[in-house]
């Protein structure tokens, strides 16, 4: 979408009530926009990629993750947890998260087996498959909250999280930052330091593509 439109609607729904906003914005991303036809791969990848970080500096996968702005979909979460992560806990400032895009999600790794392993290859087959099989049975959002460990946290500030000091691994968002002003990140940035423990990391994606008219 051009950037200036795009822009142009998303300032004229801030200006709706939250209520109606929310799913007015949800519609038009629907019937026009990213969730038109979602790419349910690109998500995946993306947690293939911070995997890969990880990996590249023989960092264990097996830990506690921490997602700064779930968004619509729980793409990288469960990605991460196919990728061998231990939990994922998962943050937003609003509760966007919608369960026909989740369970499209699950359906997509299902069905795709054979990829999951190319984008996921140090997993074990059988590790994978038993995974892929447990999506497979979830029909709803609470059966996926019962069959894999991925906590929603939302709505949820991520300058002031009520989580423990020192209660993760690693510390992560996509395409999030570049949209929070300086004060916020300063703030998240703080939080992050207090829930990680020593030897946590940061990892975090921008992407200033919308940003670039503007600089």
């Amino acid at each position: 979408m051009n950037f200036l439109l795009k822009s142009f609607i998303q300032n004229g729904i801030a200006w709706l009530p939250r209520s109606l906003g929310q799913p007015v914005y949800y519609g038009m991303q629907r019937r026009f926009g990213a969730l038109r036809q979602v790419d349910y791969r690109k998500h995946l990848h993306r947690a293939a990629e911070i995997a890969d970080v990880l990996r590249q500096q023989n960092l264990p996968l097996e830990r506690r993750f921490l997602e700064v702005g779930t968004g619509w979909l729980l793409g990288t979460p469960i990605g991460l947890w196919l990728a061998g992560a231990t939990e994922v806990l998962t943050v937003d400032l609003h509760r966007y998260l919608k369960e026909e895009l989740v369970l499209g999600l699950v359906q997509y790794v299902a069905a795709n087996e054979a990829e999951m392993q190319g984008l996921y290859p140090w997993v074990p087959a059988a590790e994978l498959r038993r995974k892929c099989r447990a999506l497979a049975a979830c029909r709803t959002l609470a059966d996926l909250w019962a069959a894999v460990p991925i906590r929603y946290l939302a709505p949820a500030d991520a300058t002031q999280l009520a989580l423990p000091a020192a209660a993760i691994d690693y510390h992560y968002s996509t395409n999030v930052l570049e949209h929070v002003p300086a004060p916020g990140l300063a703030g998240l940035l703080a939080e992050a330091k207090r829930l990680l423990r020593p030897g946590g990391h940061l990892i975090h994606f921008v992407d200033l593509s919308d940003l670039l008219p503007e600089i």
